[in-house]
């Protein structure tokens, strides 16, 4: 973590020290003109500072922190100026985008990253522009998804957009084809199950073990990902065997991740490269990673998915959700840090 002080200029602070229930709460202006008798007019007006901005618009409105100018295109930076651009980051917020009708930025990142598609990988993050490092094995997969919301939402025409001489449809079907025959960096389809072997830090749980809790298998919510890929170009491109391959990863999801003892999903069925997923090891850990099965359509039992989000509620804080809950488990790991 970072120091709570550090030398960036301030002109001053406020230290307020609160008990139980207290508010406190402080208004603040630039002013430009510089006169004392202006800031006196501006607290005089009728600008009704207390107004509580609903969630959505509040977050809406904030958007545009994340965006950066790369090459005439829109980019979503992660977390300048410790992150820019990545993968997984920049396209899971693509949906954020669709969602708020942010279309023209939306079709720019996906595009972008659509462009820079080789053999079923992306790449995980960008130092300017080398794209060399494509450890993720969602990235793709939330392409895909993105891509589709969209195009649900504008039409088939989007799918038809050139990416670097191909058509974007093309490049998710490249993605799918080449997680089937196995990608260079380790991903691969199991033949038997039908669902996605991930390395062990291709994850958003993404540092090398054992400086993180390592994931290498089949992940909960990569599975999600994958059977939401599928079923969609099912949908858009007419092939069967988009479909066929869905709805036998979907058969295998659900012998194999529900844990009845427990209620919810398992967070990854551990397994080597190698490995099919009915020979791997479910581990019984509660992570907020099943939540995408259910978002994404992959519990399709009413009584799984509300026991998926009433097991989930054990991980909520104030203002965000615990990576895992502090609770016993059976499939114990060496967990240094998420």
């Amino acid at each position: 973590g970072l120091e709570s002080r550090s030398d960036i200029f301030s002109p001053g602070y406020f230290r307020v020290d609160l008990g139980g229930g207290d508010v406190v709460s402080g208004y603040a202006k630039a002013l430009f003109r510089g006169e004392p008798e202006f800031a006196d007019e501006v607290f005089e007006a009728k600008e009704d500072f207390s107004r509580e901005i609903p969630l959505g618009e509040a977050l809406s409105d904030s958007a545009e922190a994340f965006f950066a100018d790369r090459e005439g295109k829109t980019a979503l930076l992660a977390g300048f100026p410790w992150f820019l651009d990545w993968g997984r980051d920049s396209l899971i917020s693509a949906r954020g985008l669709v969602a708020t009708g942010m279309m023209k930025e939306a079709r720019e990142v996906i595009t972008a990253f659509a462009s820079m598609e080789r053999g079923g990988a992306l790449p995980n993050m960008l130092r300017g522009a080398d794209s060399s490092n494509r450890d993720t094995s969602d990235a793709p997969l939330w392409l895909a998804v993105a891509a589709f919301d969209l195009a649900e939402k504008e039409g088939g025409g989007f799918l038809k957009t050139d990416c670097g001489g191909r058509e974007l449809l093309k490049v998710i079907e490249s993605i799918a084809e080449n997680y089937l025959k196995g990608t260079s960096n380790g991903i691969s389809v199991d033949p038997e199950s039908g669902l996605v072997f991930s390395p062990s830090h291709f994850t958003w749980m993404d540092t090398n073990f054992p400086a993180a809790t390592p994931r290498e298998g089949y992940p909960v919510e990569i599975q999600a990902l994958w059977m939401r890929t599928l079923a969609s170009l099912g949908s858009w491109t007419g092939d069967s065997r988009w479909g066929e391959l869905s709805e036998r990863a979907s058969e295998s999801f659900g012998r194999l991740f529900y844990l009845p003892d427990g209620g919810f999903l398992s967070d990854c069925l551990h397994a080597r490269r190698g490995q099919g997923a009915f020979e791997a090891l479910p581990d019984d850990h509660l992570r907020p990673n099943q939540l995408l099965a259910v978002t994404m359509g992959a519990v399709r039992e009413a009584r799984i998915a509300a026991g998926v989000v009433a097991a989930c509620s054990e991980l909520l804080v104030p203002g965000a959700m615990r990576s895992l809950a502090d609770r016993p488990v059976e499939y114990g790991l060496s967990v240094i840090r998420d």
